[in-house]
């Protein structure tokens, strides 16, 4: 893709988009750009789910905290 490996894992992690270099990395991967973006074979059950959200949990700041308790307490009202 010809970017350093620290800038791509910031994309695999989820830290940044990388707007500019899609197509670099859909071609270094050989697939087309819809294809990039397709989770269709990832199963997400609700166990999967919760461990994700259990884990992402630890990495947000204590702001995105505060909205994700009040977006929760929107859905249970």
């Amino acid at each position: 893709v010809g970017m350093a490996q620290k800038n791509l894992s910031k994309i695999e992690c989820g830290r940044t988009f990388p707007s500019r270099n899609l197509v670099e990395i859909a071609n270094a991967l050989d697939v087309s750009l819809p294809d990039l973006f397709n989770f269709d074979h990832i199963e997400m059950t609700p166990d999967n789910m919760c461990e994700y959200i259990k884990i992402t949990i630890d990495k947000l700041s204590p702001e995105q905290i505060k909205i994700i308790y009040s977006l929760i307490n929107i859905l249970y009202k």
